[in-house]
């Protein structure tokens, strides 16, 4: 295949610091990360508005990174 295996998208969000929040989650399970439009936040007021980051990981890896995102999700949720 030309470029690399290929990725699948599977979280978006507006916070650079959520992004990267996350993808250090999915490192320490053992999930690499890519993140699409990550320089973005530099072109703020250049644009119609903010454009997602995109968190992307193989497709091998795709069931795996949602059960990691989505638990670290419910955790962030339940109340304290």
């Amino acid at each position: 295949m030309i470029g690399g295996p290929a990725m699948k998208r599977i979280y978006s969000t507006d916070s650079l610091m959520e992004a990267e929040m996350l993808r250090v989650f999915l490192r320490q399970n053992g999930i690499e990360s890519m993140l699409e439009n990550e320089f973005s936040s530099q072109l703020v007021g250049m644009g119609p508005g903010p454009v997602p980051l995109i968190i992307t990981v193989s497709d091998h890896d795709e069931p795996g990174a949602i059960h990691v995102i989505r638990k670290h999700l419910a955790k962030k949720e339940k109340p304290k």
